[in-house]
């Protein structure tokens, strides 16, 4: 297996990077970060809210984070989308399936939904219409 980095820029100042190695070696190490600043992420309600200089793919989002709406167009642009409401939007492409309630599998699908103008929060793998993680 190749060695793979990712950059980010944490918190404060600090610059790190994640680095994956081997099979299950996984660490993050201090670094000098050399690239362009990265645009600040405005708070709403005492969280961050991720722009596109901090966004690094879904798969990079946990549940209750904030993203910027800007964001969630594009997720909305790449498939037609499963759901799109005014106060829910999920990706068009099933995340994976999982038993309802009454023990039917159902897909699921990556799901935001809006919390205040132009801010959405990850809701992880909902039910198609839903918002509340599967």
């Amino acid at each position: 297996m190749r060695l793979r980095d990712k950059w980010y820029q944490a918190d404060k100042g600090k610059h790190f990077v994640l680095t994956e190695k081997g099979k299950a070696e996984l660490y993050v190490r201090e670094t000098v970060y050399e690239g362009r600043a990265l645009k600040p992420c405005r708070e709403y309600d005492g969280k961050q809210v991720y722009n596109k200089d901090w966004y690094y793919g879904i798969d990079a989002l946990k549940v209750g984070d904030l993203v910027e709406q800007e964001i969630v167009d594009e997720l909305m642009g790449c498939l037609p989308p499963a759901c799109m409401r005014n106060d829910c939007a999920q990706l068009g492409e099933p995340a994976s399936h999982k038993p309802d309630k009454n023990g039917n599998y159902k897909s699921t699908y990556a799901t935001f939904k809006k919390v205040a103008e132009g801010i959405w929060e990850y809701c992880g793998d909902c039910f198609r219409g839903e918002n509340v993680a599967a």
